[in-house]
């Protein structure tokens, strides 16, 4: 049942990244609706969301790690990162598998994220940004 908590601290960190992006977002909205309508620039303008929303995730995570020691979601639900010796990862290495998931999730348009709960809940695995980055989730 445990395992079940990860999809709860995904959920709430998303949430909070999904509150400060939409404020960003909605700005560049207006401007992008009112001035620009062509299908290539539309496709660059989805490819400028999805970098936008990686890199307000990516300030949050790194804020919150560096400042608060765990995002949001973590905290609530008391799940730690870990390096593979038990210690916290270092500020570069948590940045590194932070943006490896997000970057991964929408290379595969959100199926890495189904992909993973199935690995972990299912059949025990680490999924692949913790195995690249040598991590791990404690239950704590």
């Amino acid at each position: 049942m445990q395992k079940w908590r990860r999809i709860g601290t995904f959920v709430i960190d998303n949430a909070v990244v999904s509150m400060f992006y939409q404020i960003i977002a909605v700005f560049f909205s207006f401007y992008i609706y009112f001035t620009l309508s062509n299908i290539i620039i539309d496709m660059f303008v989805l490819i400028f969301y999805i970098v936008l929303y990686i890199a307000v995730a990516m300030l949050y995570n790194f804020l919150s790690y560096k400042y608060a020691k765990w995002p949001l979601g973590k905290m609530i639900l008391r799940v730690h990162v870990l390096g593979n010796d038990g210690q916290r990862l270092s500020t570069k290495m948590y940045m590194k598998r932070e943006f490896l998931k997000y970057y991964l999730m929408f290379l595969t348009l959100f199926l890495y994220y189904f992909y993973s709960i199935y690995l972990v809940i299912f059949k025990n695995k680490q999924s692949y940004h913790e195995k690249k980055t040598n991590s791990y989730i404690y239950y704590g």
